[in-house]
């Protein structure tokens, strides 16, 4: 990657470092999208002078991506706030050398035309006041979501890339990145699970339902998008898989932060970032603490920055701490590993590596036996945990992503 860094990287004036240059890099992987697997994003840097919203366009669904940038603007508060550039919960205002309607502002570097401009925007602008809490410019960039971004698959030499990178640099960080602290990072002070939950949450089932959005809830501009049925959806969906596959016992929340690859680990249990975040937040809505407000949630962030704590802004607003939201959780879905989340011992996620002759029998069981391979898993199991095995054949042939191989182990 570092080859691939230099090699690409855009200098103008004294924007440099290597640094800067991953955040080059990163511009031109999302504007480019060269493996053709679009993935919406947000950046804000400490100092910038505006920020950046990745959404790609997929078959006039107007509506769905219009809720994934809203979902990506709530990351890019959540940054604002865990950079310490963002310090209240009150909007504002305004956007500094700007009018009101140049807060939100498209980019349609592909010449992909059509209504994604029209109707993104339109939904930024009509998020109520309350959350535009940035007093600085936020760039949605809409990209083609095949091979080739905003330019296509001929595009070998990246001219189209280049050049709207080029246009792109000086409005993200202008006066030669003067002040920009491309080196901060968020890692230490983010729960990764609240943060995808919370920005789901509010992007489907609050500022695209019915009565969020003044442009959604607009007849006239033929948008009218149902984020209350998406989120509730999301919500049954993510039932089917705590009590069927991939399952709660391999559901798991970290207790103490930071991190290293939290989500990774999960999903190489066969379980993905947006479900763990979205049950995370519905649990704590829902069941731990319903009278939870957005404003609430925020200061989490706030004060985790102020006091370099994550666990410190949750037990700071909520007067309870993370590990006793999490056994909560774990109790109320009866996770076998909520007795030592509780007791504030700690009890891992089940290794793979942990597991290594009970995967063989069971791959040979289910090749062998079909269902009967099941029998065998029950037959070992011991009450410890569940070990998941997801990755074992190629996701392209047996969807093993999604069907992980659930086998009980003593091991674990």
């Amino acid at each position: 990657m570092l080859f691939l860094i230099n090699a690409y990287a855009v200098v103008l004036g004294v924007c440099s470092g290597m640094g800067y240059e991953m955040a080059v890099e990163n511009l031109r992987q999302k504007l480019g999208n060269p493996s053709g697997e679009p993935q919406a994003g947000a950046d804000y840097y400490k100092g910038a002078g505006a920020a950046a919203i990745y959404i790609y366009t997929h078959n006039e669904d107007y509506g769905s991506t219009a809720k994934v940038c809203v979902h990506e603007y709530h990351h890019l508060l959540q940054q604002g706030m865990l950079h310490g550039s963002i310090t209240s919960t009150t909007a504002p205002g305004g956007v500094v050398g700007f009018n009101d309607m140049e807060r939100f502002q498209t980019k349609d570097y592909g010449g992909i035309g059509g209504l994604w401009t029209t109707h993104v925007k339109g939904v930024m602008d009509g998020l109520p006041a309350s959350i535009k809490l940035f007093d600085l410019p936020t760039y949605v960039l809409v990209i083609a979501e095949g091979v080739g971004g905003i330019g296509d698959e001929d595009d070998d030499d990246g001219d189209v890339v280049t050049t709207a990178i080029e246009d792109l640099v000086p409005l993200l960080w202008p006066n030669d990145c003067a002040g920009v602290d491309f080196e901060n990072r968020l890692d230490t002070l983010v729960n990764g699970a609240l943060a995808e939950g919370e920005a789901e949450y509010y992007a489907a089932n609050v500022y695209m339902n019915s009565g969020g959005n003044t442009y959604n809830d607009d007849s006239d501009n033929n948008l009218n998008w149902d984020g209350g049925a998406d989120w509730m959806s999301r919500v049954a969906n993510n039932e089917e898989f705590m009590n069927g596959t991939p399952g709660k016992e391999l559901y798991h929340l970290p207790l103490t932060f930071p991190v290293e690859n939290a989500f990774k680990k999960l999903e190489e249990l066969g379980w993905r970032q947006h479900p763990v975040g979205q049950i995370c937040y519905t649990h704590l809505k829902n069941v731990w603490r319903p009278a939870t407000t957005q404003a609430e949630l925020m200061q989490v962030n706030i004060v985790a920055y102020a006091e370099n704590s994550f666990v410190v802004g949750f037990e700071t607003v909520f007067n309870s701490s993370w590990r006793e939201f999490v056994c909560h959780l774990e109790t109320h879905h009866q996770i076998s590993r909520a007795a030592q989340t509780c007791l504030k011992s700690t009890k891992e996620p089940p290794k793979r590596e942990d597991c290594t002759l009970e995967i063989v029998l069971g791959v040979l069981g289910r090749l062998a036996f079909g269902a009967l391979a099941g029998l065998v898993s029950l037959a070992m199991y011991c009450g410890a945990c569940a070990c998941g095995i997801p990755n074992m054949f190629s996701a392209k042939h047996a969807k093993a992503e999604t069907y992980p191989l659930v086998l009980y182990s003593p091991a674990c």
